[in-house]
């Protein structure tokens, strides 16, 4: 029945660069808005929160004197697991899009848990707490 059905509905995929910064005097991008991505990982909600709780975390920390600094601790700590993230969206999207049938196509999907289960075991929470330890160094 459901192949019976006609299906003639297609819409883009966009994907955006990076930003060089996500920040602009006060306001701070969080989530799409600082790292848009394809669908394809079903993240970008999840990269929201992961944003949510390092910025939360950062800001409870922080003096007003400090937001500069700390605003680049946010990025720099965000940064790198978001594009590859992003990245690994991209470079699926091109598996995902080939017919019912390829080789390639069923092998990759068969995979995908083992492949892709660093990204649901990402902790954001002893992420940021673990390196903002570190960055400011010994407690006295």
């Amino acid at each position: 029945m459901i192949s019976a059905v006609l299906l003639n509905l297609r819409w883009g995929l966009f994907s955006v660069r990076p930003l060089q910064t996500w920040r602009r005097g006060r306001v701070v991008l969080i989530g799409d808005a600082a790292h848009g991505m394809l669908p394809h990982h079903g993240q970008g909600a999840n990269l929201t929160i992961e944003d949510a709780i390092t910025l939360a975390v950062l800001l409870q920390r922080c003096r007003l004197e400090e937001f500069d600094d700390t605003m680049k601790h946010y990025h720099a700590l965000r940064r790198l697991r978001t594009r590859i993230v992003q990245r690994s969206a991209r470079a699926t999207n091109t598996v995902l899009h080939l017919r019912d049938g390829n080789e390639g196509r069923a092998a990759t999907l068969a995979g995908v848990p083992d492949r892709f289960g660093w990204i649901h075991s990402f902790d954001a929470l002893s992420n940021v707490t673990s390196r903002s330890a570190q960055a400011d160094g010994p407690s006295q």
